[in-house]
């Protein structure tokens, strides 16, 4: 088992791609996992989910049916919209993740991992100038401003 803490960079309805779980003791941890991998064996009836292609309508628009559960509609839909979602996230930005460079992909690992300029140089064997560089190259090549929007591309395209 393995705990890992992220300095509240998670939102709880976060569209990064990666939704935290939460256990109280080391034994609820185990018995989800356990409930998982039943599901990704078919032991559940949660395969009820067919998704069935269409062709395309007049408009050249992908058609496709779903059939679920009515219970499960609304996390059905969400689910579809999050990948969507991501898939038009990595389109769009897999060039601007393209333009860093070896050492400013290695920086932005350690960014992500939480770890300040000071320890990155250490870890890297260069300057906290350095670093301060590669930090704000990586800040203008990504078009971001927040160290939480380095988490969407490490996600990605790590």
């Amino acid at each position: 088992m393995a705990y890992i803490e992220v300095m509240d960079l998670f939102q709880e309805n976060s569209s990064i791609g990666f939704v935290p779980k939460y256990f109280a003791t080391e034994k609820e941890a185990a018995n989800w996992l356990n409930e998982d991998s039943k599901e990704k064996d078919g032991e559940t009836d949660n395969q009820s989910l067919s998704v069935t292609f269409k062709g395309t309508d007049d408009n050249g628009k992908v058609v496709f049916e779903f059939k679920d559960q009515a219970s499960k509609f609304d996390s059905t839909v969400h689910l579809f919209k999050t990948i969507i979602e991501q898939n038009h996230f990595m389109k769009n930005n897999v060039d601007k993740y393209s333009s860093l460079t070896k050492r400013e992909k290695e920086t932005l690992k350690f960014i992500v991992i939480g770890y300040t300029n000071q320890q990155i140089s250490e870890e890297m064997n260069v300057s906290p100038h350095t670093i301060r560089t590669h930090r704000n190259r990586i800040w203008k090549k990504l078009d971001i401003t927040q160290i939480r929007d380095c988490l969407k591309y490490e996600c990605f395209f790590n």
